[in-house]
């Protein structure tokens, strides 16, 4: 019943994400999990484009000619967290909605990279 409330739920974890306390980043990682269970497809695939910062080039709003826009890639942050805690944890999240979600075929492309630049990190336990 939450198919359709994916993407509101999704948004309502992004502000947590980009919080200033490492347990809080960790617990808003988690409920993402949770979130992108309840969806599946284009709802997921919104998502993600959400927290990739993805900008479709054929597709632009109105808004977007009288007002600035920015778009902010919220795993581009994750992973170069200064806390080793929520690395792992991130590692750990994008680990997981690749081989759990039943659309994970669909957000390989944008995940993965993800994974290779956790490869390379600084610790060597994450």
């Amino acid at each position: 019943m939450l198919l359709h409330f994916t993407e509101p739920m999704a948004r309502a974890l992004l502000f947590p994400i980009i919080s200033k306390k490492s347990k809080i980043r960790i617990a808003a990682l988690e409920a993402m999990g949770s979130v992108l269970e309840c969806g599946i497809w284009k709802h997921n695939a919104f998502v993600f484009e959400i927290l990739t910062g993805f900008k479709d080039p054929n597709s632009m709003p109105i808004k977007a000619f009288y007002e600035p826009m920015h778009n902010i890639n919220y795993f581009a942050s994750l992973i170069i967290d200064p806390s080793d805690r929520v690395r792992e944890m991130f590692i750990s999240c994008i680990g997981d909605w690749l081989t759990r979600l039943e659309d994970r075929w669909d957000h390989h492309a944008r995940l993965v990279p993800y994974i290779l630049s956790g490869l390379f990190d600084s610790n060597e336990e994450v």
